[in-house]
C-alpha cells in the first residue's frame, strides 16, 4: 500500500493512525461520541478519513472525531484518503474541515486562525477570504485564542457564551478579562452567565474608560513615559474596528480599553497641576479628606453660575483680574478639580462691582445640617405625640 494508491481510498488498521498535533481541535462530545461509535459499529464509518504518510504509518489531517469513534466501535480499520500535505496545507484543511461542523468550539477556531495567521503568513484577508466569512469574524476569533487560561476555562465549560468572550476579548489587561469573565459568569441566574446587553453595560462601566471626557490631555504624547497619545494608541476601541465592527455606528470609537493605563494618565496629569498650584501658592486637597471638599459648599466651580446674584453670572466672569487663588481638589477618579474659596470669590465679585449673594453657610434660608436634623426630628416626635392618644382609644 502507498500514498499514491489508485483507488478513492484504501482501508488502514486504526492501529496505523495517529492524531494531528496540529489539530485545533480538541472538545469531543462524549454522548455525540457514543452515538457515531454505535452507528460506525453498525453500519461503519461511510466517510473516509484524511490523512497523509508519517515517518511511522499515517498523520490524521480531518476526521479525529470518526477515528475516536472508530476506536470505541472496536473496528479493526477505516476507509481513509491518502495524501502528499504540507504542514501549512494540514493546518489550513483542519480549520476549513472543522469550521464546517457545527459541534466545533469557537475557542478552537479562533486557535486555527490565529495559527494560520502568525506561522504560516495568512492575513485576515486571505483567511476571510477563504473561508467564507467576514474579516471582522475572523479577527474576534483570533482573539479568543488570546484569552487568558482562566478564562478559557469558563468558556469550554460553558459559562461563558461566544458573545461574552468577545466582550472579555476587548479587555487588553489578562487580570481585568479574568475579573470580568468572573462578574459575567457569576452574576446569571441557573448557573448561566447574564444577559449580552447587561455584560456589554457591564464592562463599559466597568472596564472601558471615555476619553471624551479624560481628566487628561489625550493629545500628550509624554505625560507617561513610554505610553504615547492616545489617539493612535493600539487600544483605542476605533484602532480596533476589527474586534469593534460596530464603532461606527454606536459612536463608541473614542474608548479606552486599558482602564490601569487610563489611571496612570490620571495619576500623573494630577502630579502636573498638583506641582503648579503648590508653586503658586494655592491649596491643594487630596485622599480623604478630598471627599467632602468635593461636595463642600466653601468652595465654587469658576465655571458655576451663582443664581443668587443679578443676571445670573459665571464666578470665573464676576472675578476677572481679581481671580482667587485656585483651590485643586483631587476627583472621585483622580481628576484635578479647580475650585475657589468662595469667600475670596466673592470678595473678588464685589470688588469688580457685581452683586453677589451671600454663601449658603451664612445666608438666612441656609440652616445647617444639625439643625435640618434637630427639626425634622421634633416633627416626627409631634406626630407620634399626636397620634399615640388615638392609638390608645382604638386599643
Amino acid at each position: 500500500m502507498t500514498a499514491t494508491a489508485t483507488p478513492p481510498f484504501s482501508v488502514i488498521p486504526l492501529g496505523d493512525l495517529v492524531e494531528s498535533k496540529t489539530n485545533p481541535r480538541r472538545q469531543f462530545d462524549k454522548k455525540a461520541l457514543d452515538e457515531l461509535a454505535e452507528s460506525i459499529a453498525a453500519h461503519g464509518v461511510l466517510q473516509p478519513i484524511l490523512v497523509r504518510p508519517a515517518k511511522k504509518g499515517y498523520e490524521i489531517v480531518a476526521g479525529a472525531r470518526r477515528f475516536r469513534a472508530s476506536q470505541k466501535a472496536k473496528v479493526a480499520g477505516v476507509p481513509c484518503i491518502v495524501r502528499e500535505l504540507d504542514d501549512k496545507q494540514v493546518l489550513e484543511v483542519q480549520v476549513i474541515e472543522n469550521l464546517q461542523r457545527e459541534d466545533v468550539h469557537p475557542l478552537e477556531e479562533g486557535v486555527g486562525f490565529r495559527t494560520l495567521h502568525t506561522k504560516h503568513g495568512y492575513t485576515v484577508e486571505d483567511l476571510a477570504a477563504k473561508l467564507g466569512k467576514s474579516k471582522a469574524f475572523v479577527y474576534q476569533r483570533m482573539k479568543l485564542a488570546e484569552l487568558p487560561a482562566k478564562v478559557q476555562k469558563l468558556f469550554l465549560a460553558g459559562k461563558l457564551e461566544t458573545s461574552h468572550a468577545v466582550l472579555v476579548a476587548r479587555i487588553p489587561d489578562p487580570k481585568l478579562a479574568e475579573k470580568a469573565a468572573a462578574e459575567i459568569s457569576r452574576r446569571g441566574f441557573d448557573g448561566r452567565p447574564i444577559a449580552y446587553r447587561n455584560a456589554v453595560d457591564l464592562v463599559r462601566r466597568e472596564f472601558q474608560c471615555e476619553l471624551s471626557t479624560a481628566p487628561f490631555p489625550t493629545a500628550d504624547a509624554e505625560l507617561v513615559p513610554g505610553v504615547g497619545a492616545c489617539g493612535p494608541c493600539p487600544k483605542r476601541t476605533g484602532n480596533l474596528r476589527g474586534l469593534f465592527e460596530d464603532v461606527d455606528k454606536d459612536e463608541r470609537s473614542n474608548v479606552c480599553t486599558d482602564p490601569k493605563c487610563f489611571a496612570k494618565k490620571a495619576a500623573a496629569q494630577w502630579a502636573v497641576r498638583k506641582a503648579q498650584v503648590a508653586k503658586a501658592e494655592g491649596t491643594v486637597i487630596e485622599g480623604k479628606a478630598a471627599f467632602n471638599a468635593r461636595h463642600d459648599s466653601r468652595y465654587v466651580n469658576p465655571d458655576d453660575t451663582d443664581w443668587h446674584s443679578p443676571g445670573n453670572k459665571k464666578w470665573k466672569t464676576m472675578c476677572r483680574g481679581r481671580e482667587p487663588k485656585t483651590v485643586l481638589i483631587q476627583g472621585r477618579d483622580g481628576e484635578a478639580l479647580e475650585r475657589w474659596d468662595r469667600r475670596e470669590a466673592l470678595a473678588a465679585a464685589k470688588a469688580n462691582g457685581h452683586k453677589v449673594g451671600q454663601s449658603p453657610r451664612s445666608s438666612g434660608s441656609g440652616r445647617s445640617e444639625e439643625t435640618k436634623r434637630k427639626k425634622a426630628h421634633a416633627r416626627r416626635m409631634k406626630v407620634v405625640d399626636e397620634v399615640a392618644p388615638l392609638v390608645g382609644k382604638q386599643a
